[in-house]
């Protein structure tokens, strides 16, 4: 449905965005963009063909 898609977006959303400030607090630095891509890239990439909508 529309909301639970919605609701899927909002999820990785915010779970990126706590895993993009570990990495600042871990390396002193914040994450490039092109770092947070492969991150979210990698993260999705073990969900696949589990029907979510981002």
């Amino acid at each position: 449905s529309m909301a639970g898609g919605a609701a899927d977006c909002q999820f990785w959303h915010r779970n990126l965005g706590i895993k993009c400030r570990l990495h600042e607090l871990a390396n002193k630095r914040r994450i490039s963009v092109t770092g947070a891509s492969k991150l979210l890239a990698n993260i999705l990439y073990n969900y696949r063909g589990m029907g979510l909508s981002v």
